[in-house]
């Protein structure tokens, strides 16, 4: 690669991403656009960043910008996805996460994202699918991610909704077996398990 090519300051950028250096992949995908202003994959590095970052105007306009230039470019409708529901644009925020989930199923913190606002939306039997996704993908790739013990918590409340007490006590059971001690709703899971098998 040629150092005086933004491609080289992209690969640089994603390399820092992968490696969950993300003050440098910004730096990086900046030098990239200094070189390639119109740069589609970087523009998308560098809205991915900000928008976990959470500058969300200055994301939306990257993401914007590099499917403009790319329209192919279905991974950006992940991070898009989360400044619509930063910008509480709910609608527009699934609508983003089903056609990103569409070339990436197994990201579980988007199918977590996705079910939890369907989940708000009332359509619970979308969000049991989306958070069973998230549940699998996350045993696979990140076993103690928080969002694998969130999608637990939330489908236990499911199935307490729908009335399948057996079925929202696995999810719990399954949620105390291997949260750690400082999960955020451990207290709340164990609570409702304790009053499910008394």
């Amino acid at each position: 690669l040629n150092p005086a090519s933004g491609v080289y300051y992209l690969w640089a950028g994603l390399t820092s991403e992968k490696m969950a250096n993300y003050s440098e992949a910004l730096k990086f995908s900046e030098k990239a656009l200094d070189k390639d202003p119109n740069l589609a994959d970087a523009l998308l590095l560098r809205g991915k960043l900000r928008a976990k970052m959470g500058a969300i105007k200055d994301a939306k306009a990257d993401l914007k910008k590099a499917m403009e230039l790319k329209p192919g470019l279905t991974e950006a409708w992940g991070p898009l996805g989360l400044v619509f529901e930063e910008e509480r644009s709910f609608p527009e925020a699934i609508q983003a996460y089903r056609k990103y989930l569409e070339v990436k199923p197994g990201d579980f913190e988007t199918q977590c994202r996705l079910g939890l606002l369907l989940y708000e939306k009332g359509d619970l039997s979308e969000a049991t699918q989306r958070l069973t996704g998230a549940v699998d993908a996350a045993v696979e790739q990140a076993p103690h991610s928080k969002w694998r013990f969130t999608a637990l918590f939330y489908l236990g409340l499911i199935m307490e909704k729908q009335g399948k007490n057996d079925k929202a006590v696995e999810y719990y059971q399954s949620y105390v077996d291997n949260a750690s001690a400082d999960a955020i709703d451990r207290d709340e899971v164990l609570s409702r398990l304790e009053k499910l098998t008394l």
